[in-house]
């Protein structure tokens, strides 16, 4: 009798962490079985939906600067190679304090990455579609965008399977009892290392270890439809705007995107999604009278309701379960993992082929990380 040859690594969850996981896995040679509820991209997940914003700035946290620049990077190669258009580079907007502000200024010159602060009025010149002139000072990053988000994890996941994965739909659990292990579909894994990249699902499969260090608050975002002809808006023309009253993608053939700031609701991943709440609406229309007039009474194209997965630093959780080695637990993507997609994944691959953790032990590892205290994480 032929035995299956089992893989050597097992990667339960095909989004941003898992996906790139995975793939980063096999081209290094290894076999690797990849699960999920759905196919990469599907709408259920965290890392779901159209586009996911990618930018540098991070004021004095410039450690995500640095993996955000090598990730962008990683993007460039990636579209080439597989001749999609993925990377959207429109550039982005965000108000600091002084403090954040000088923090980015030299995070961005010791990495060569260009860069400006320039006040409101510059900005309402350079971009007279938008309201800025109260913005106070603004960094602005030219080689900063959007990245097309669905697309992008399908195409992950077909150079995954062409490179010989194994992609396969199933249910990821944990068998009880003292020393935890990795279940699909009910049936413990034989052997090899697992990486848990279950996004929002990571805390109710581990609650009393994640539970306290994880929220997965509710968001609600709004494609707006500009009128017919009007390019003002569009990802060429048009910078991304972080900004107190909310943010924005700019349109790359869905509309513009907008996401108001919301209330921490927490959600549960199977919850049905439903629609976008009134006072999300609301909140969505004052931030086009503040920011961007000429769309405030444009019709809504579509919205989109998804989770983030938050931890209290905003720092994501890559660590060994204490009590299973062979286990690796992977989230807390804090709503800026999809952009690092490619850096985390090779990150992860480093730690499950040689247990290599480097500097970033000390903030990505479980006892980095802080319960959550009330209010926090959303």
């Amino acid at each position: 009798m032929m035995l299956r040859r089992l893989p050597d690594v097992t990667v339960v969850g095909a989004g941003a962490f898992g996906a790139w996981t995975a793939l980063s896995l096999r081209e290094r040679g290894v076999r690797v079985a990849l699960y999920d509820l759905a196919e990469p991209g599907n709408d259920r997940a965290a890392s779901g939906g159209e586009s996911r914003n990618i930018r540098a700035a991070y004021g004095v946290r410039d450690f995500y600067t640095g993996w955000t620049v090598r990730a962008w990077r990683e993007w460039e190669r990636r579209q080439a190679e597989w001749k999609l258009p993925l990377l959207f580079p429109s550039g982005s907007l965000r108000p600091g304090t002084d403090t954040e502000l000088a923090a980015q200024t030299t995070a961005f010159a010791r990495l060569g990455q260009p860069h400006e602060i320039i006040d409101g009025s510059e900005a309402q010149k350079r971009w007279p579609q938008l309201r800025m002139e109260d913005a106070g000072r603004l960094f602005f990053e030219p080689l900063s965008g959007v990245l097309a988000a669905r697309e992008a994890l399908q195409a992950v996941g077909r150079a995954f399977l062409a490179a010989g994965g194994e992609l396969q739909i199933g249910r990821g659990s944990l068998a009880d009892g003292p020393s935890p292990i990795a279940c699909i579909g009910g049936n413990p894994l034989a052997g090899g290392q697992t990486v848990l990249a279950l996004g929002p699902w990571l805390r109710t499969l581990l609650p009393e270890l994640l539970g306290p260090l994880l929220r997965t608050p509710r968001r609600e975002l709004f494609f707006i439809a500009p009128p017919p002809g009007d390019t003002r808006f569009h990802w060429q023309r048009c910078p991304n705007i972080v900004d107190p009253l909310g943010w924005t993608s700019s349109d790359i053939g869905g509309g513009f995107k907008v996401a108001p700031p919301m209330p921490g609701m927490d959600m549960h991943p199977e919850e049905p999604r439903l629609l976008a709440a009134p006072d999300s609406r609301e909140r969505m229309s004052a931030f086009l009278r503040a920011r961007i007039p000429p769309l405030a009474d444009c019709p809504v194209a579509s919205t989109f309701v998804g989770m983030l997965e938050n931890t209290a630093s905003e720092d994501f959780i890559i660590d060994r379960h204490p009590d299973n080695a062979d286990l690796i637990l992977a989230g807390g993507g804090s709503g800026h993992a999809f952009k690092m997609g490619p850096v985390i994944g090779s990150y992860i691959a480093d730690l499950v082929m040689d247990g290599s953790r480097g500097s970033e032990a000390a903030r990505f590892g479980l006892p980095a990380h802080r319960p959550l205290r009330g209010g926090e994480g959303g």
